[in-house]
């Protein structure tokens, strides 16, 4: 994985990291999900999600996933197949969507409230 994510979008105690990585066909995009306990200076991170984290993953790996339909349409990453055994590439999991609004390509990390995601989308 890239050194940091190109987007954090948080909701509650959990946020879905989004990756910008290289691999053997090209670049492709991945998605990390992670939720925050821990009280007063004592903040862990667990990729384990309790049943009240549910809705909160839900909602932060749905604007993942908008993002990067987003974003792959402004950088052209398109579905490539492996001309070896036919199989998907890792990057092409997920087929591209029509977006309404574009968001940035910028490739610094920001983090978006997930209130805040149709301003910014």
């Amino acid at each position: 994985m890239s050194k940091s994510p190109i987007k954090v979008f948080r909701s509650g105690r959990v946020a879905a990291s989004v990756w910008k990585n290289e691999g053997k066909y090209g670049p492709f995009l991945a998605v990390t999900i992670n939720r925050r306990y821990g009280e007063d200076g004592d903040t862990k991170y667990t990729s384990n999600l309790n049943a009240d984290s549910l809705p909160h993953a839900k909602k932060v790996l749905e604007l993942a996933e908008r993002f990067i339909d987003v974003f792959r349409e402004q950088n052209s990453l398109d579905t490539e197949l492996d001309a070896k055994d036919g199989a998907l590439d890792p990057a092409s999991e997920v087929k591209p969507s029509k977006a309404k609004k574009q968001a940035s390509a910028d490739t610094k990390p920001v983090e978006v409230e997930a209130e805040d995601l149709d301003s910014y989308v």
